[in-house]
């Protein structure tokens, strides 16, 4: 058992992470980077203990990412790989959240077991960049063994070195799509199409002033769109996946696609369908904010994303002082913006230390603004035109799960609100929806748009429900551990 003690904590172990961990080191602070991946990079930097042929854009990407873990490699950060925060408290073990002062506070962070035996860090500063998760939206058939999401083939691919199947139809909305099917197709799968909502040319007049004159930004929709030409695989604009054809036993067998209108419902009569074992769909992504959920910090409702991000200032600190976020939690603003957020959340944090000057601090400041309002612009726009459409909630039948950690179907929770269930906290309580393993990161925002469908409320006058720790699953002597160490402060 072991802990350990540093003034700045970060965590998350993605491009924000690492350049806040990297600059907060770099000008003299003790930091120590979480992360609960084997290897740093985050879902960007993705890396394949197998080896084998890669494509020049992941070639590109690892050697990027070895420059960046050199160059944190010689700073004396303290990086602890495959560890899980599952519960941030006082330094007396009592929990943070609806403390509207914690000035002073040392944060206590609980882990599970380490490789290295750490069970606990205790710091003063904490920069969180704990990025999104693929969103999915639910049809019938959704929980059937071959639906993954896009993000979940990426990891197959580049982490595992796995096909996630032979006839795949990648679907949904967002930047993934068509690197993913490209990808699929340059290892030999054969996608049989790709189903998009957006219209083909939605949002084309706003792009020249959103990429702000880079151009190269559009580099890898082009190289992928001519890959998928060249093979023949067809782009279906205004589409939707209407529902998975298969059984729990035999996995998927099918898919039936068809058209939707500019809010996602789906128009009738337009079916078609597609015979494939797999079916790669996600509709853009879900900012992580269990972390700031369960401290307690202010949050406010993306229109975009369709989702919730912690409230924070221009320093990017939340509404707890101490408490900083950085990168894709912040709005999913991608890699670029997601460096640039975690220098300059380390730059507040060493500025509220006093180990750099206010002045200075301006100016490191100054230099990272325009890049960083040049990102958030491409970013709107990039999360306008694949915006969540909540029509395709329609798509869901009364036997469709909503809840999968609860198997909460769709029919009990419409019955929920039909009995009062007039906000979160009510389905909750009348359905268990959000109670399960994840506590709500999946279900919830999908039943935020469904309650403010019903009863006409903004999702942005929703209050969230809150997540108790463990934040994660964890062993029982973990939290043993964390009960002797409150002992040994008493």
């Amino acid at each position: 058992m072991g802990a350990k003690t540093c003034e700045i904590t970060v965590i998350g172990g993605g491009p924000a992470g690492m350049a806040a961990a990297q600059m907060a080191a770099s000008l003299g602070a003790s930091v120590v980077l979480i992360d609960d991946a084997p290897d740093l990079g985050g879902h960007f930097f993705k890396e394949s203990p197998f080896g084998g042929v890669i494509g020049r854009r992941q070639q590109r990407k690892l050697k990027e990412l070895e420059t960046r873990r050199q160059a944190l490699a010689n700073t004396e950060v303290e990086v602890l790989t495959n560890a899980r925060v599952w519960g941030i408290f006082e330094e007396t073990g009592s929990g943070l959240n609806g403390r509207s002062d914690p000035h002073g506070t040392r944060f206590q962070l609980q882990l599970d077991s380490t490789p290295r035996g750490v069970t606990s860090v205790r710091t003063r500063y904490l920069i969180l960049s704990p990025g999104v998760y693929d969103r999915p939206m639910p049809f019938p058939g959704w929980e059937l063994p071959g639906v993954v999401t896009p993000g979940a083939a990426q990891i197959q691919l580049e982490k595992q070195g796995l096909l996630p199947g032979k006839r795949v139809l990648v679907g949904g909305s967002g930047p993934l799509q068509l690197l993913l099917a490209a990808e699929l197709v340059r290892y030999g799968v054969e996608v049989v199409a790709v189903v998009d909502t957006c219209a083909a040319l939605e949002g084309v007049v706003q792009t020249p002033a959103a990429l702000g004159g880079l151009w190269s930004r559009l580099g890898e929709a082009v190289e992928s769109a001519a890959a998928l030409a060249r093979r023949g695989v067809p782009i279906l604009f205004r589409h939707a996946v209407f529902r998975a054809l298969g059984t729990p036993e035999s996995g998927v067998q099918g898919v039936v696609v068809g058209r939707v209108d500019e809010q996602g419902r789906p128009i009738p009569q337009s079916e078609r369908t597609y015979e494939v074992d797999t079916v790669c769909v996600g509709y853009g992504f879900i900012p992580s904010i269990a972390l700031t959920l369960h401290l307690g910090c202010a949050h406010r409702y993306d229109n975009d994303l369709q989702a919730f991000i912690p409230e924070h200032d221009v320093s990017l600190q939340t509404s707890l002082p101490g408490i900083y976020v950085a990168g894709d939690v912040t709005g999913a603003g991608g890699k670029p913006l997601a460096e640039l957020q975690g220098q300059l959340a380390a730059i507040s944090v060493l500025e509220n230390m006093g180990r750099i000057p206010g002045e200075q601090a301006d100016i490191a400041r100054g230099r990272l603004t325009p890049g960083i309002e040049r990102e958030k612009r491409f970013a709107k726009w990039l999360w306008r035109r694949y915006r969540v459409r909540p029509g395709l909630l329609e798509l869901a039948d009364n036997e469709t799960l909503l809840c999968r950690c609860e198997a909460v179907r769709m029919g009990q929770f419409r019955e929920s609100l039909e009995n009062g269930g007039k906000d979160l906290f009510g389905v909750k309580l009348r359905t268990r929806l959000g109670m399960g393993q994840c506590q709500g990161r999946y279900c919830v925002p999908n039943a935020a748009l469904l309650i403010s469908a019903h009863n006409g409320q903004p999702a942005a006058e929703l209050s969230l429900p809150s997540i108790r720790p463990p934040i994660v699953p964890v062993r029982l002597k973990d939290i043993a551990v964390h009960d002797q160490t409150l002992e040994g402060i008493e």
